[in-house]
């Protein structure tokens, strides 16, 4: 989900999945294809937009992961 090219694979397979379910399911494809033209957008636009994905969501877990141990580490701490 981080590459291009799996980003796209990714839509176009789930894509033509919810297309064999009748019309909501075409309804989701046409909304998952705009939304991939517009990643396709984005990618042509802004060329760091692939490292901006990466470095956000390893920043996001490690905040979450620093909370957990947090938690951790106090409720220890309570016990004694």
């Amino acid at each position: 989900m981080y590459t291009r090219v799996g980003r796209m694979l990714f839509c176009l397979i789930v894509g033509f999945q919810a297309f064999c379910l009748s019309l909501i399911g075409k309804i989701a494809m046409a909304w998952l294809f705009a939304v991939m033209l517009f990643h396709i957008y984005l990618y042509w636009k802004f060329e760091h937009f692939e490292e901006f994905l990466r470095k956000t969501h390893y920043y996001e877990g490690r905040v979450e992961e620093i909370k957990k141990q947090n938690m951790n580490k106090n409720s220890k701490a309570n016990m004694l």
